[in-house]
């Protein structure tokens, strides 16, 4: 079953396939706990969402995007450029390109998703009235919005690092990647350094809220089991709130801001972007 699931150049591959798993379970469960198909969706209906409509990205589709190290002239630039285009995204040139008329559009993008959904599971009548258009979009919005990135280390890391840990094995590995990178014997030689990549909404993990200076850190098992894991930053005051972070803290206020607001709905009130305002103010 194979179909293109890149939007605007953006890739929804692993928000659509965790999607389906969702859906899956709980077409699974209407028969086989003898739940109905709203009891069986319950405890996804406690997740936030929003219709993938309302997600643009435009910080993936502009090109040179300030870092900590960039100058604060670029920085200031970016900024003034954000606050001018935040309530119509189209009118950046770049985001408007993307969704030139004649493209697939989020919609239809939804709609065939939908489609394939159905016919894949070979939904019955009732099946096919809850998985709707709105269900189907609004659930892999909440996906966008709590789902955690899951990519264990590649088997061929893996096997790397038993082998360089032989004696001569670092040679022997360096003529064998040399071998395989001259000779092509693979269609992708970055294939070799791939693993498993995917999302998942984990029911502890979803909860934490971001903030800019987190005091909790998500890490994963080093082995493919899926585990999440938090490890505290800095000792954390009774009562204080756990956070995490839900993008690179290390960038300029206003790229954080516009990612923030972009993937995850919110403008970011932490005691971090508060303070760099008022000084962004002062100049």
């Amino acid at each position: 079953m194979q179909y293109n699931r890149v939007q605007s150049v953006v890739d929804y591959s692993d928000t659509a396939m965790l999607g389906l798993r969702i859906v899956a379970q709980v077409l699974c469960a209407h028969p086989l706990r003898r739940a109905s198909l709203e009891e069986a969706f319950e405890p996804y209906a406690q997740l936030i969402r929003s219709p993938i409509t309302s997600f643009f990205f435009t910080y993936l589709l502009t090109g040179d995007m300030p870092t900590g190290s960039s100058s604060s002239a670029a920085t200031a630039e970016h900024a003034a450029a954000y606050v001018a285009c935040k309530h119509d995204l189209l009118s950046i040139p770049a985001v408007r390109a993307a969704y030139v008329q004649g493209t697939r559009d989020k919609d239809t993008f939804c709609l065939a998703t939908l489609d394939l959904l159905h016919n894949a599971f070979d939904m019955e009548p009732e099946e096919r009235s809850f998985v709707h258009a709105r269900r189907w979009s609004e659930l892999m919005g909440a996906v966008l919005l709590k789902g955690q990135e899951r990519s264990p280390p590649s088997p061929y890391e893996v096997h790397r690092e038993h082998v360089n840990s032989l004696t001569d094995g670092r040679r022997a590995m360096r003529a064998y990647e040399a071998e395989v990178f001259q000779t092509h014997s693979v269609k992708n030689v970055r294939d070799l350094l791939c693993s498993s990549r995917g999302q998942g909404v984990y029911g502890v993990g979803c909860l934490f809220n971001h903030s800019c200076e987190a005091n909790l850190n998500v890490q994963y098992s080093a082995v493919n089991d899926e585990t999440l894991t938090v490890v505290g930053l800095r000792d954390v005051k009774a009562d204080e709130e756990l956070t995490i972070s839900y993008i690179d803290a290390s960038l300029p206020l206003a790229v954080r801001q516009q990612q923030l607001f972009e993937h995850y709905h919110f403008e970011c009130r932490c005691t971090r972007c508060i303070a760099q305002g008022r000084g962004d103010a002062r100049g």
